[in-house]
Formats: C-alpha cells, sequence, structure tokens
C-alpha cells in the first residue's frame, strides 16, 4: 500500500471548507458557546425576521433549591412580534450566574425545555422548564432565556430574559 503526502492543490478545498466553516460558525454564534465575553455578534438577518420579540408573562421560580437539584419551573412566554417564531431548535433554557459577581458563569447552558409549539404572533407558549441547581451552596442567579441552537440566544439579540435571586442550600 502506498501513502501520499496531499500538499498544494489537493489540500486547498480542504483547509478552505475548513476555514470557511469556523468563520460561518463564529460569526453566526452557532453551537453551544462559552459565555459571551464583549458583547454579542449579530449577523445580518433577512427582512421580516422578526423571532426574537417575546415577553415573559409568569414565571415561579423557588427562592431556595437543594445542591445539584432538578426543579420543574413553571414559565410562560408570548411572541410580541408581527412574525410567527417556529418551534424547530427552540428552547427554554438558563444560565446560573455568581449573586456577587454578575459576569462570573457558574453554569452556562443548562438544561434544555423544548419549545413543541410554533407560536403565532400573540400566542404564549407555557411549560414546566427542568433547572438543575449548581453543585455548590452559595447566592446564585438564575437567568432564564429562549435560544435558538446553533444560531442565537434571544438575551443576546435584545429580547428580555427573566432574572431571579436563589439560594443554594
Amino acid at each position: 500500500m502506498r501513502s501520499e503526502k496531499l500538499s498544494g492543490p489537493a489540500l486547498r478545498p480542504v483547509v478552505h471548507l475548513i476555514i470557511g466553516f469556523s468563520l460561518v460558525s463564529a460569526l453566526s454564534g452557532c453551537g453551544r458557546s462559552a459565555p459571551p465575553t464583549d458583547g454579542p455578534v449579530t449577523p445580518p438577518m433577512e427582512k421580516g425576521f422578526d423571532i426574537f420579540t417575546i415577553a415573559w408573562t409568569n414565571h415561579q421560580i423557588p427562592p431556595k433549591m437543594k445542591r445539584g437539584e432538578t426543579v420543574l419551573v413553571p414559565v410562560a412566554v408570548k411572541n410580541v412580534g408581527k412574525e410567527p417564531i417556529p418551534a424547530k431548535f427552540l428552547g427554554v433554557c438558563y444560565h446560573w450566574v455568581d449573586a456577587a459577581d454578575p459576569k462570573k458563569y457558574v453554569v452556562y447552558d443548562g438544561v434544555r425545555t423544548q419549545v413543541t409549539k410554533d407560536m403565532a404572533p400573540g400566542d404564549t407558549f407555557e411549560t414546566n422548564a427542568k433547572v438543575k441547581a449548581p453543585d455548590q451552596q452559595g447566592r446564585y442567579v438564575l437567568v432564564v432565556d429562549m435560544v435558538r441552537d446553533w444560531f442565537a440566544w434571544f438575551g443576546d439579540r435584545g429580547a428580555p430574559t427573566v432574572r431571579a435571586e436563589v439560594q443554594v442550600e
């Protein structure tokens, strides 16, 4: 069996594909990335792309949780925009932030609760979001947000989030 070393023009399409995919991924904010550092990168939106227009109409976040405990948190979110919000790859998710240092994420990108129906303008989606408490005791801020998987967090695009301080024992 003979092995050949790839170089020159034979390697260029692969390199362009990898660099191109990485650049597109970085610019679009796709995937489950690390916490934001310098703010979101916002790619240009298609005309009429109005899916980040939501309002949280209900949430019942407990003031105390046990370390590592998973609870169901009732939440309701309304589409206040003029365009439908498709359910595909859409979820309710959360982050845990240190209450003493709001820039310190303890958990970034927690457990997903999938949105199960498209949201027409004016529709409200109600669910019991799964939330897992951090493994360490302390005071935290739970930040509940909507996320379009592989695209963007709604909060990074200017939509409101739910924030509540929680004591983890």
